[in-house]
């Protein structure tokens, strides 16, 4: 077993490549251990990537592993892949673009060995974020949603720049799901994380791929598979509503009975769209409880059916 793992989905990457590398190289002669460098690549089409990573598995034999997709699956599954085939203490994630520098990573590794965490989760320190305002706003949005509906730890923040100890990432490859969200994986394994603060570069070699489309495929993502929230919400507001239906009923029939008031069909029609509304909201809530309970049992085919090259 290795000491480190550095796992890099690359999509439509080239020279960025070579430069991670290198860097790593002498990243990890510093930290005088051993390492292997992963290369996860989503885009199997792409031949100036598939040469590069080919070529770069030759120039490093034994030390850079390289896996090729079936097809374009995003960052998550690549992810998910490269941890599963990971053989190492610690696994480090990474982006293919250079805006995380590598040499953070002697920062990270000191940092949970001293604090003995499950995980730490590097993020830009305080205004030096390089990412187009679109992407950091819809970071924002998104984080902000994680704390009021996902069971996120206070103040953490996410980040695809990472390091997770090798029993942690075990149980992560075990229990995805079919829109896996690795950081969010993570939260419902361990609270044992903390934010450590990095340099963040601009890049030269790639823009981001993130859009509104797939931000927003993120945000429904994280609240649909992550949280039982907007069902329980459905539940709570069924039973809420079949309640004040009951009140209504009665008050329909003391009206009705008592003080006389009464227009032809009124009381029967209104009690029973009350009734069954109330009693149509209260069911569906509780079917989203069993909802919840089964999506959270999924699981999707076998990681080795991902990818054809390793």
């Amino acid at each position: 077993m290795k000491d480190i793992s550095v796992i890099i989905p690359v999509y439509k990457s080239t020279n960025s490549l070579r430069v991670i590398v290198s860097k790593l190289h002498e990243v990890f002669k510093v930290l005088n251990t051993s390492y292997e460098i992963i290369l996860i690549n989503d885009s199997p089409n792409y031949l100036p990537s598939c040469n590069t990573i080919i070529e770069l598995e030759t120039e490093n034999r034994g030390i850079v592993q390289r896996v090729k997709m079936r097809k374009n699956m995003g960052q998550q599954y690549a992810t998910i892949v490269g941890i599963s085939l990971a053989n190492a203490k610690y696994i480090v994630t990474m982006d293919d673009d250079l805006q995380n520098p590598p040499h953070e990573i002697i920062k990270m590794v000191q940092f949970i060995k001293q604090k003995n965490l499950d995980a730490v989760l590097a993020i830009p320190k305080r205004g030096e974020k390089k990412h187009h305002w679109f992407r950091n706003l819809g970071s924002v949005v998104i984080a902000k949603i994680d704390n009021l509906f996902l069971n996120t730890p206070q103040g953490i923040i996410k980040s695809s720049f990472r390091i997770i100890k090798n029993d942690v990432v075990e149980l992560i490859s075990k229990n995805y799901n079919s829109s896996p969200a690795v950081t969010s994986l993570l939260f419902q394994i361990t609270h044992n994380v903390e934010n450590i603060e990095v340099e963040h570069h601009s890049t030269e070699y790639s823009k981001s791929n993130y859009n509104i489309n797939k931000l927003s495929r993120l945000f429904f993502n994280n609240i649909v598979h992550y949280s039982a929230f907007p069902l329980k919400m459905l539940g709570i507001m069924g039973l809420c509503i079949f309640l004040i239906s009951i009140i209504f009923i009665i008050t329909i029939i003391i009206r009705k009975l008592l003080f006389y008031i009464d227009f032809p069909g009124y009381a029967s029609t209104v009690i029973l769209i009350s009734f069954f509304g109330g009693l149509n909201l209260l069911g569906i809530g509780i079917i989203g409880e069993y909802l919840v309970r089964i999506i959270q049992e999924q699981r999707i085919v076998n990681l080795e059916d991902l990818y054809i090259e390793k």
